[in-house]
């Protein structure tokens, strides 16, 4: 029986993957010349410490120190979340927040960018409310496509993981889920998500009121 909800937060309780991507690339460019974006694209979900390294040793940047590269790249994803005006949360997450919250669901945060970035978006779009405390990806070892942050959130919510459903908008998240032993939704972001989201045990193209039937019916299945 599912008890709590633990919810990715980029890509799902706000629309910052395309933003963040757009961002990334631009960073890359001024590196290199090539930049792969479905190569930058298959590492969403992960923590920016993987994408760096990766990028580090595909193209052998060498004219700046990897952990310096990580900073800047940190610092300027940071702005997104605390500056940019086209950051909003994603379209019908509010009335999914307010479902859970009335039925008395636990709920928690699992996401792999740093804590001090959650702060904000839970400052920023008023969410307090919903989310008392959460997990970010410096807060443990290994993050997606590892289970460790799934299994701390369960934990964090007192709760096995077989009682916990993860709402995940990338593979990496979708593979951490299933390996912690979680339900998982796989979400679409309205058909624009390029993610392979058939480890998902049910896929919604979009969050509102409308989906709620089927997101009830799915709950009593499990």
């Amino acid at each position: 029986m599912i008890k709590g909800i633990i919810f990715d937060m980029d890509g799902v309780l706000i629309n910052s993957e395309d933003l963040y991507n757009e961002y990334g690339y631009k960073f890359f460019k001024n590196l290199v010349t090539d930049v792969d974006v479905e190569f930058l694209d298959s590492f969403r979900g992960t923590a920016t410490r993987y994408l760096v390294r990766a990028m580090v040793e595909k193209h052998n940047i060498t004219m700046i120190p990897e952990d310096k590269l990580l900073k800047m790249l940190d610092e300027g994803g940071s702005l997104i979340y605390t500056q940019n005006p086209k950051l909003k949360l994603c379209n019908g997450v509010l009335e999914w927040l307010e479902y859970f919250y009335k039925n008395n669901y636990k709920m928690t945060i699992a996401s792999s960018t740093i804590t001090d970035n959650i702060d904000v978006v839970v400052e920023r779009f008023n969410l307090q409310k919903y989310f008392k405390n959460y997990i970010g990806g410096n807060m443990v070892k290994k993050t997606k496509p590892e289970p460790e942050i799934f299994l701390k959130a369960a934990e964090l919510l007192g709760l096995k993981p077989e009682e916990c459903l993860v709402i995940e908008d990338s593979t990496n998240g979708l593979k951490a889920a299933k390996a912690a032993g979680c339900k998982a939704i796989g979400y679409l972001y309205e058909g624009q998500n390029p993610q392979d989201l058939s480890l998902a045990d049910i896929v919604f193209d979009k969050f509102g009121a409308d989906k709620i039937p089927m997101l009830e019916k799915f709950m009593k299945m499990n």
